[in-house]
C-alpha cells in the first residue's frame, strides 16, 4: 500500500497527520502544492480544494 499525502507546506491540519503517520512508523510520501497556484492535478482530485488530501494507492481520501 501507497501512502501520500497532499498539502500545503504550512497547513496545520497536514501537520498533524504527519505526526500521526510519523509516530505510528508508517512509512508515506508527502507533495507540497502551492495554494495561490494549485496544479491541474490537483483540482481534479480535490473537489473542494481543500487539503490535506491522503492518495492511498489509487484512492483519493479527504474530507
Amino acid at each position: 500500500m501507497k501512502l501520500e499525502l497532499i498539502s500545503f507546506k504550512l497547513c496545520p491540519f497536514a501537520q498533524r497527520a504527519v505526526i500521526l503517520l510519523n509516530t505510528q512508523k508508517i512509512d508515506f510520501e508527502i507533495t507540497y502544492i502551492n495554494p495561490m497556484d494549485p496544479p491541474d492535478w490537483f483540482k481534479e482530485i480535490s473537489p473542494t480544494g481543500q487539503v490535506p488530501l491522503l492518495k492511498v494507492d489509487d484512492q483519493i481520501v479527504f474530507e
